[in-house]
């Protein structure tokens, strides 16, 4: 689920069994750490050119908060850097083709049910 095309690099990229894959070269791959590690990693979106990841993880605590992490040579992927944190859990990242605005959703329960609504951020 939640697939993410990158036309630069032409690579898929999908959520399956709560971690982050990549199509390309006809292989299927698992991303390796520091992207899935303990917890879920799910919900991936890459920037245009296909060296920045921006996915929705558990990791920290067990409430899904919005990573990033940049692409490095043979593969390798940075230390994930915390986006947007929230007490309530936010996902579903995707970001504008000129890298200043972050849309995401927020759940959150309101008259005991649950609901999500969408918020985003900005880079000054």
């Amino acid at each position: 689920s939640d697939p993410h095309y990158c036309a630069e690099e032409k690579e898929l990229y999908f959520t399956m069994d709560e971690r982050i894959y990549v199509y390309r070269d006809d292989k299927v791959l698992i991303l390796p750490s520091p992207i899935n590690v303990v917890g879920q990693n799910i919900q991936p979106f890459l920037t245009a050119d296909c060296q920045t990841i921006y996915f929705a993880s558990d990791r920290a605590g067990g409430i899904f908060q919005i990573y990033k992490s940049d692409r490095q040579a043979d593969d390798k992927w940075s230390e994930p850097e915390l986006v947007v944190a929230s007490q309530n859990g936010v996902g579903n990242p995707s970001l504008t083709a000129d890298g200043r605005t972050l849309f995401f959703t927020q759940r959150f329960v309101r008259s005991g049910q649950n609901n999500v609504d969408i918020f985003y951020t900005q880079k000054k």
